[in-house]
């Protein structure tokens, strides 16, 4: 019979403040790949977003944000 040990350490996840979130709008319509590409604002991803219905007529937009985390323990 083998035995295992195991060993629990509590961890801590947080938010790392010294890093930036990026933010992108992708494109839905079938067919389209168009995307933001990564951007510093909120407003940075929809303007792109904006312009591209505009000039397409595209309507459906899915929006993401990253972000960074630290894990302590």
């Amino acid at each position: 019979m083998t035995r295992s040990v195991f060993r629990f350490v509590p961890l801590t996840i947080r938010t790392d403040e010294a890093s930036e979130a990026l933010w992108a709008a992708f494109c839905e319509a079938s067919g389209c790949g168009w995307e933001s590409g990564p951007a510093a604002t909120a407003e940075a991803a929809d303007m792109g977003a904006l312009r591209h219905a505009g000039a397409t007529g595209h309507r459906r937009f899915r929006r993401t944000v990253t972000g960074w985390a630290d894990v302590t323990g």
